[in-house]
């Protein structure tokens, strides 16, 4: 069984980008973008109440329904 040098580079050059610290970035990433969306909804609550005269009970099932839809 012999194995030519050609062959062995693609997979070594796949398996570099699997490394822990990639994978933790990665996953950082996306935490802080899904995240978020989600954190910035509370700076508009206090706004919105007073234009709209909404309690916080009529905004907060607003930013419910639109989480599970």
């Amino acid at each position: 069984m012999s194995t030519q040098i050609g062959e062995l580079a693609p997979a070594s050059r796949s398996s570099n980008w699997r490394s822990p610290a990639v994978i933790i970035l990665c996953g950082c990433a996306i935490g802080m973008l899904g995240f978020g969306p989600r954190s910035a909804l509370g700076f508009f609550v206090q706004p919105m109440s007073h234009e709209f005269s909404w309690g916080r009970d009529v905004f907060g099932l607003a930013i419910a329904v639109q989480n599970l839809l």
